[in-house]
C-alpha cells in the first residue's frame, strides 16, 4: 500500500472512532506553511501522535479559480492534508498522491465531524433519577 494512503487511512479511521479530535481554525492560520494560503476557505486541526511522535494534523480546503478558456472559468475545491511538526512542514497530501475525489471526502468528513453547530440543536438527554 502506498504511504500516503495508509497515513490517510490511519487518519480517517481516528477520525472516524473518536481518537482525534478536529476542530476548525481561522483561515489565515498557517499561512507561512500553507502553499497559496490566500485560496483557503476553512481549515481545521488536530493534534496526532505516529510512532511516538507528536504532529499537528491540518485539514484545509481551498477554491481554486480554473480558467478553461479566455472568458471563461470555474471554480473548483481543493482539500489536502498536512502534518506538521514543531511548526515545520513535514509533509503536504494532496491531489497527486491521494486524488482529488478522497481529499474532498476527506475534508468533507472532518468538516461535519468538527462542526459544532448540531450540538445547539440536539434535544438534550433526559435526566436520570438516583
Amino acid at each position: 500500500m502506498n504511504p500516503y494512503l495508509k497515513l490517510y487511512d490511519e487518519v480517517m479511521g481516528q477520525s472516524r472512532d473518536g481518537t482525534l479530535h478536529w476542530r476548525q481554525i481561522g483561515r489565515g492560520d498557517n499561512a507561512d506553511i500553507i502553499l497559496d494560503s490566500l485560496s483557503v476557505v476553512r481549515q481545521f486541526e488536530t493534534a496526532f501522535q505516529r510512532y511516538g511522535i507528536n504532529y499537528k494534523l491540518l485539514c484545509v480546503e481551498k477554491r481554486l479559480y480554473v480558467e478553461e478558456d479566455l472568458f471563461l472559468g470555474t471554480e473548483e475545491s481543493v482539500g489536502e492534508l498536512l502534518v506538521v511538526r514543531d511548526g515545520e512542514l513535514v509533509d503536504r497530501l494532496a491531489e497527486p498522491s491521494l486524488g482529488w475525489y478522497r481529499l474532498q471526502c476527506m475534508a468533507n468528513e472532518i468538516a461535519l465531524l468538527a462542526d459544532k453547530a448540531s450540538r445547539l440543536y440536539e434535544a438534550p438527554a433526559e435526566p436520570t433519577l438516583p
